[in-house]
């Protein structure tokens, strides 16, 4: 799992618990002009990209927020 801010610091996430923060509140589908941080999931083993989705401003967990400082 990749997540990207709006000045493009990317962050790989490994951990299961900061994963399942994610999946249970990104918004699913293409980031829009609303997004601060997009979100970009694949299986490990499979070229094809499965999810895609954003966290909104003033909607981003604050687990997120830190690892971006």
């Amino acid at each position: 799992m990749i997540l990207e801010n709006e000045s493009n610091k990317k962050i790989i996430i490994g951990d299961k618990d900061i994963m399942q923060i994610v999946l249970d509140n990104y918004h699913h589908g293409f980031t829009s002009q609303k997004s601060i941080v997009s979100v970009h999931i694949d299986l490990k083993n499979d070229d094809r990209v499965h999810m895609y989705g954003s966290f909104y401003k003033n909607e981003v967990p604050e687990m997120i927020k830190k690892l971006f400082k």
